[in-house]
């Protein structure tokens, strides 16, 4: 997967789905981790319109994770993802700390 494409739709997924930055990562499941359900298809037409790109229903099952969207973009917009595996592309985004009250 692309970083670049992975920072995007993690803000993105911040954005639709109303979570904290700190609770998505690259294998927070979108449904079981972020408590996502109808938000889910307001992410991926977010991702339609930022990429233009068409991501047909069939394909939503395939993305469960923030890492498996962007690999999908990744790949629908015939990039080459960088060789090696999602956490050690962005090894660069480590978990923050909600911040204290």
């Amino acid at each position: 997967m692309d970083p670049e494409i992975y920072e995007r739709v993690r803000l993105l997924t911040v954005e639709e789905l109303g979570v904290p930055e700190y609770e998505v990562m690259p294998d927070a499941h979108f449904l079981n981790d972020l408590g996502a359900s109808l938000d889910v298809l307001e992410l991926f037409m977010a991702c339609e319109e930022e990429f233009h790109i068409d991501i047909p229903d069939e394909d939503v099952g395939e993305c469960r994770t923030p890492a498996e969207l962007a690999t999908y973009i990744t790949k629908k917009l015939g990039k080459t993802p960088p060789e090696g595996d999602a956490s050690q592309i962005i090894s660069g985004y480590p978990r923050p700390r909600p911040k204290s009250r």
